[in-house]
């Protein structure tokens, strides 16, 4: 009976099964990413969904701010025990990592680590330090070309990744790049609004609106209540 090597390509069959699977994965994050209203409930989504892609043993989405030069970790996951946990640091607003700046500057990248060798110095390990990750891949999360932060994701095996898959985890990045941006500009929106409420309010104004349709007034705002009663 003849059998395959390791290296052997996978079937036609089993190929096209694999696609079929990473297709409805994407189509899912998109759904769910449409539906998130925190920015830390895109995280929990885009680690997901590398997990099912690519899995991993630790991963993190940290954001970075441009006015502060400090990075936020917003979501942070590792094995600790046996079992995987959440290691998101209390402390937030630290200045990046050398590797995260090479990220931020120079786009996705690859680590793989002999099993003795140290972790590079520009690495800073989070989660169990004393377990450094055999193979690294990290995206930066990008929205149009403005970068937003970092997205790793890390295997205790060698040689756990390929070069192909930082593909796949920059489009996750992209993905949740997006709906990050969405979640700002929305919280933004909701800021101005409500600064301008309350400008209008101490002023005693009473903002309107025409409608020309109707030749109506709306007016707008809680100072028509204290005029009409």
């Amino acid at each position: 009976m003849p059998t395959l090597s390791p290296n052997a390509r996978p079937s036609p069959t089993k190929t096209a099964k694999r696609r079929t699977a990473n297709a409805q994965i994407l189509e899912a994050l998109g759904r769910d990413l449409n539906e998130t209203a925190t920015v830390r409930r895109v995280a929990e989504v885009i680690l997901a969904a590398a997990d099912a892609l690519l899995g991993w043993d630790a991963a993190a989405l940290d954001l970075y701010s441009h006015e502060l030069d400090a990075d936020d970790c917003v979501l942070a996951m590792d094995v600790v025990e046996g079992r995987r946990a959440e290691v998101t640091p209390a402390k937030n607003g630290t200045a990046p990592s050398a590797k995260a700046r090479e990220v931020l500057a120079q786009g996705a990248q690859i680590v793989l680590r002999e099993d003795a060798s140290p972790l590079a110095p520009n690495c800073v390990p989070f989660g169990n330090a004393s377990r450094p990750s055999a193979a690294l891949l990290f995206a930066p999360v990008r929205c149009r070309d403005q970068v937003l932060g970092v997205l790793t994701i890390q295997s205790y095996t060698s040689q756990a990744y390929a070069r192909k898959d930082l593909d796949t985890l920059q489009a996750l990045a992209d993905h949740g790049g997006g709906a990050i941006r969405r979640i700002q500009s929305e919280g933004l929106l909701h800021r101005t609004e409500e600064l301008y409420r309350r400008a209008i309010g101490g002023a005693g104004a009473v903002p309107y609106a025409y409608d020309y349709r109707t030749r109506s007034y709306s007016f707008m705002g809680e100072g028509i209540e204290q005029l009409t009663g």
